[in-house]
């Protein structure tokens, strides 16, 4: 069964991608600052961590071993948390020929809805980790993926 066929997750789906459309909103509106995106990801952290799932969870697979101590060490801070997930999907999301890379170009030309359901799916997060790909996805749709990739943040 195909990941977004569940209805709940289908809701879920919309519902991440209000938000994202929302922070991207808060981006344009605020000159490119990515302050909100920080503050995004700290309460995505903490109720993440409230309902009792391990922040290793989130970690890419096959990413190095130490990423999932190094997540943990930065969960107070949204900027530094950011900059720590965002140095484990770039491998993946900014490889000019790699899927990921292809299917999020694709997923913009659909709309932040659309970036938002490929780095969930693509990411193969669990649910409960929604949150997460929020901020990412409205940083992708605000900046643009060469951007993101090119960022030094």
């Amino acid at each position: 069964m195909d990941l977004i066929e569940s209805d709940d997750l289908r809701a879920a789906l919309e519902n991440a991608s209000r938000e994202a459309e929302a922070l991207v909103n808060t981006i344009e509106r605020q000159g490119g600052n990515l302050d909100p995106v920080y503050d995004a990801l700290e309460v995505s952290v903490r109720r993440f961590e409230e309902a009792g799932y391990p922040i290793e969870s989130i970690v890419p697979g096959g990413d190095e071993a130490g990423l999932g101590f190094s997540l943990k060490k930065w969960t107070s801070s949204g900027r530094d948390f950011y900059r720590a997930y965002k140095k484990a999907i770039k491998k993946d999301l900014c490889k000019p020929h790699g899927d990921l890379h292809k299917l999020a170009k694709a997923g913009l030309s659909g709309g932040t809805g659309a970036v938002v359901a490929v780095i969930f799916q693509s990411l193969a997060l669990p649910p409960a980790a929604l949150g997460f790909v929020v901020p990412f996805a409205a940083v992708i749709v605000s900046k643009g993926l060469d951007a993101f990739c090119s960022l030094e943040d």
